[in-house]
């Protein structure tokens, strides 16, 4: 189901993404490298090359590629076949102690001028400048609705506000970044899987669902782990309900075999939980 405040030209976009994945989202993330910087990347050299990144992008049928829009532009040629998402604002973590705040780099016109299937935007719940980032999203809603194009937020709980609540992956913390989102009424909203221990993780997931009401809620990858915790992560999410995953560091910071393997085995999930 779409939010029920989606124009049809919304709702056709988000249909266009979820054909090829069993009416589920698989989004890979690729804006890491300027909300992370190159720490995401020395490790793994091949991952320098974003031509090495295009091949999965190809041979793996993901709902949409998330770039900010320096990539989008330099690998506009590339992905013509390709489902993307044009991240609109972001932030480094440089200036430490700063309150949160994700700056806009790019417009809703840059996404429809690169023919972008929805756009990305950040929103630092929490944030002593949440306020400011409210108002942000809030034009980048407006804006983005008036076109036809599907806003998918990347809501995280930052800030010290939510350190002393008990961090950013808090289950309260997760589930309150979710309720904000169908305050705010983003067609579909990505957030963090709650800190908890697997004996508590569903019902800790099933609430934030709850929390997040209609809208369509993704689910964040995080840093690299194992296959076998990916997978079960991936599967638990899907469980409770999730519309689908947003997996960048979990699949690209892989060699491209391992990558398509992994990428293969979170369709299967997709199509048979």
């Amino acid at each position: 189901m779409h939010p029920t405040s989606l124009t049809a030209g919304q709702k056709s976009r988000l249909h266009q993404l979820t054909q090829f994945t069993h009416h589920r989202l698989l989004i890979l993330p690729l804006d890491q490298g300027l909300e992370h910087g190159p720490q995401d990347f020395l490790p793994h050299p091949h991952s320098w090359d974003t031509h090495h990144l295009y091949p999965l992008a190809h041979l793996i049928p993901f709902s949409a590629v998330a770039l900010h829009i320096g990539l989008a532009e330099k690998h506009q040629g590339q992905k013509s076949d390709v489902p993307w998402i044009l991240k609109l604002n972001g932030k480094t973590p440089i200036p430490q102690g700063s309150p949160p705040f994700a700056a806009l780099s790019a417009q809703v016109e840059d996404a429809l001028r690169l023919n972008a299937q929805a756009v990305g935007d950040t929103l630092d719940v929490g944030s002593a400048r949440q306020d400011d980032d409210m108002e942000q999203c809030e034009r980048v809603r407006r804006q983005a609705h008036r076109h036809g194009l599907p806003v998918i937020v990347w809501a995280y709980p930052r800030g010290e506000h939510v350190d002393r609540q008990g961090g950013p992956n808090h289950p309260l913390m997760v589930q309150y970044a979710a309720r904000v989102a169908q305050e705010l009424g983003a067609a579909t909203w990505k957030v963090n899987v709650p800190q908890a221990d697997m004996e508590h993780l569903q019902e800790h997931l099933h609430t934030i669902l709850l929390a997040a009401g209609p809208t369509k809620v993704v689910f964040a990858g995080g840093e690299l782990t194992e296959e076998n915790q990916v997978l079960q992560t991936a599967r638990m999410v899907l469980q409770a309900g999730a519309a689908g995953l947003m997996f960048g560091r979990n699949v690209w910071q892989r060699p491209l075999e391992e990558a398509l393997a992994l990428s293969r085995q979170l369709l299967h999930l997709l199509r048979d939980v």
